[in-house]
């Protein structure tokens, strides 16, 4: 009697897999970002997908930012997002440093208006170098213009700042009142669970400065020694402003011959 071989029968699990298209918010006008597949709508919330800003504005200038969405929900072949974190490309970073100029960098977390967290990490550069007094004054003023900014400011209103340049903008103003900077920019936007509490985010923010910055060496100075570093200080700016208020005119009588 012969034997009758039974095969196990193999089943493709890529055939019973669906594609879902992927949506972006409403602030981008549901623009179809991209499509993801699985066998289960479940199994695609948490999952995120890049996107270069410029693919979404149509903007050549925005071509160094990205934005990451996160699948929050999925209706049907149809999954719904929400903007993780915005970004700035480390390349573009990398080409406004220049030798002669100081960089600064900070990140902290602030409380928005409808009680999410985000953090963002700044960039400040600055035409020669400058003292850690000026260096400490430009990162509490942007901090604390930031945390009233926030506190007064809801997801989708702060993205679209960000991404319209507006933040940076005020920012830069605002910060120009202790030095002027040449480029003030957010580098991160980072939306997540870190624990920040309301209220407090300007005061903590103060203070930590003042424990990072501040050097044993400069508070065994005598007064008179503060005298003369605050005169330097403020020699220091005035001739920062005059060279930006030249390079401006400079660059104003390029555009018109232009």
């Amino acid at each position: 009697m012969a034997k009758t071989a039974t095969k196990a029968q193999v089943v493709d699990v890529w055939k019973r897999k669906r594609w879902h298209k992927i949506l972006a918010p409403k602030l981008f006008n549901e623009q179809v970002l991209g499509e993801t597949i699985a066998l289960e709508p479940n199994m695609i919330v948490g999952r995120t997908v890049s996107v270069n800003l410029m693919n979404l504005t149509r903007d050549m200038k925005k071509q160094n930012m990205n934005l990451v969405f996160e699948i929050i929900r999925v209706m049907g072949d149809t999954a719904f997002t929400k903007v993780k974190y915005f970004e700035v490309s480390p390349s573009s970073i990398r080409r406004f440093v220049r030798k002669g100029k100081t960089r600064m960098d900070d990140s902290f977390a602030y409380k928005t208006a409808d009680n999410e967290t985000v953090r963002i990490k700044t960039l400040f550069i600055a035409s020669g170098k400058i003292k850690n007094s000026v260096g400490t004054a430009l990162r509490k003023r942007s901090r604390e213009f930031l945390a009233n900014l926030m506190k007064n400011s809801k997801r989708d209103t702060i993205i679209q700042d960000v991404v319209s340049y507006k933040m940076q903008r005020e920012m830069r103003d605002a910060v120009r009142k202790d030095y002027p900077v040449k480029v003030c920019e957010i580098k991160m936007l980072i939306f997540g669970k870190e624990d920040v509490k309301e209220g407090k985010a300007a005061e903590e923010a103060v203070a930590e400065i003042k424990q990072d910055d501040i050097k044993p060496a400069e508070q065994e100075k005598t007064e008179e020694g503060q005298e003369e570093m605050d005169v330097e200080q403020k020699e220091d700016i005035n001739k920062a402003k005059k060279k930006e208020e030249s390079s401006d005119k400079e660059e104003g009588n390029e555009t018109k011959e232009e």
